[in-house]
């Protein structure tokens, strides 16, 4: 009996021991986050040159047009610059089958997912403006607007952007990838479809050998062009990783079988050729 008592006294203890370590995790995480909140500049100084640079953008109506991983995307009436709009969804921790430890591991994902939000774009401002971009973010509340930006939803409702309440950021308007390279192919400019692709790849090869990761290449659509430029559409997780430098290889590739699926099945055959020959380009000058 009294092995059986000692038994569940360790038990006991043990049970006791491991949701006081968990409650200690989740908490050190979520005091980490919160730090993290209070010492970065999350919303862009609303600057008179930035004024000057996003009033006339901001007096236009915005028009739904996609709707990506963590954020709707609005297009502008004169179609320069989209603005996008963060979800506000809920997070769960659903392997924490006590329920206060599960709202605190779910807050601690939110904080999480917030704080790799809020990196992205502060990267793509500090890091590749030009490259992604990027014209201005607002990722925490202010008094700085004190006005509203009308949207248009896809079922043809409004409502108002609140520009000192929301979390959103603005980008210049580009052409997706995919988009892009059918119409130049439509419009007889295959030539320039070309040296798009050519483009593309020398572009994010760069940029993966200078340590940007840029998860989910995907060259089709989180890639698009403005005035024949190629940049970054989707900047989620961007960030810069010194290990990237050589450990882009594997996902590189994968990513460069996909592009090139779907250059056989839309575009003619010629630039099947085409893409091939660069990409064996590409591997020459790695080996250099």
């Amino acid at each position: 009996m009294k092995c059986l008592f000692k038994s569940l006294k360790k038990t006991v203890i043990g049970l006791a021991i491991l949701l006081l370590g968990t409650v200690a995790w989740d908490l050190g995480h979520i005091a980490y986050y919160r730090s993290w909140f209070s010492n970065q500049l999350l919303s862009l100084p609303y600057t008179p040159q930035k004024a000057q640079e996003i009033d006339s953008l901001l007096s236009q109506t915005f028009t739904f047009i996609d709707n990506g991983s963590s954020s709707e995307v609005f297009a502008s009436e004169d179609g320069q610059a989209v603005i996008k709009v963060f979800f506000e969804k809920p997070y769960t921790a659903k392997s924490r089958i006590i329920r206060p430890f599960n709202q605190l591991a779910a807050l601690k994902k939110e904080l999480k997912m917030k704080r790799k939000r809020c990196q992205a774009c502060m990267n793509s401002y500090a890091l590749l403006p030009q490259e992604t971009g990027m014209i201005y973010y607002h990722l925490m509340p202010t008094n700085t607007f004190n006005r509203t930006v009308l949207l248009k939803n896809p079922d043809g409702t409004t409502r108002m952007l609140d520009l000192d309440k929301d979390a959103y950021y603005i980008q210049k308007k580009a052409e997706v990838t995919n988009h892009y390279l059918e119409y130049c192919v439509r419009s007889g400019h295959g030539e320039k479809a070309q040296q798009a692709i050519t483009d593309l790849l020398d572009f994010t090869l760069l940029l993966s050998r200078e340590g940007i990761v840029m998860v989910d290449l995907q060259f089709t659509s989180n890639f698009g062009f403005i005035k024949d430029i190629p940049v970054r559409i989707d900047i989620e997780h961007l960030r810069f990783e010194r290990s990237w430098k050589k450990g882009y290889e594997a996902h590189l590739s994968m990513q460069l079988k996909d592009f090139r699926k779907w250059i056989h099945t839309h575009l003619p055959p010629e630039f099947l050729t085409y893409f091939d020959e660069e990409v064996a380009r590409l591997k020459a000058e790695e080996k250099k």
